[in-house]
């Protein structure tokens, strides 16, 4: 079995001190996508600065749902365990053993993201997402933002405010712990 990398503890500890920027809406964070190099290769992955911060996870094709205060509070969607793509693409945690070994509430793979993400945003005011940063996570974001407005039809709410999330993580990742 493989571990985390750090001790998830720091990780933790982040997600508490940004709790008050957020604590009635929901941060959403993706993971940075894989870029081809040539053909089949791809380069070197490395993780979004600030969905690493908040979660120490480094798999592509992840999303983050940070709620303060509400049931369940960390949401980690994920790539499927696939032992026969890890002899591809390497190790894959899974929803599974991501949510145990990251401490997250709840852990989901990604196909489930559609389906799960207007649960998770129904009982939020506002959404903290970084528009226009990869496209492909954009296309989702809207979706499920689309399909929550759907579910609250009858509240009289409407879309849900969307506000942009880096300077506040910035802000925060610019004072470094002793670990």
């Amino acid at each position: 079995m493989r571990k985390p990398r750090f001790d998830i503890k720091i990780f933790k500890q982040h997600r508490e001190a940004l709790a008050a920027h957020f604590h009635d809406g929901a941060l959403i964070l993706v993971a940075h996508p894989e870029y081809i190099r040539n053909n089949d290769v791809h380069h070197n992955y490395r993780q979004d600065s600030n969905f690493f911060y908040l979660t120490g996870f480094e798999e592509p094709e992840s999303i983050f749902v940070f709620r303060p205060g509400k049931v369940p509070e960390t949401v980690l969607f994920v790539r499927p365990k696939d032992v026969e793509r890890e002899t591809w693409d390497g190790f894959r945690f899974g929803p599974d053993t991501a949510q145990r070994e990251f401490g997250m509430d709840k852990a989901y793979t990604m196909s489930e993201f559609a389906a799960q993400a207007p649960e998770l945003l129904s009982d939020v005011s506002r959404v903290f997402y970084r528009l226009y940063a990869f496209s492909e996570y954009d296309q989702l974001i809207e979706s499920a933002l689309l399909a929550t407005k759907d579910k609250l039809r009858r509240s009289g709410r409407g879309l849900l405010t969307i506000e942009d999330p880096t300077s506040i993580i910035g802000e925060h990742r610019m004072f470094k712990s002793a670990q």
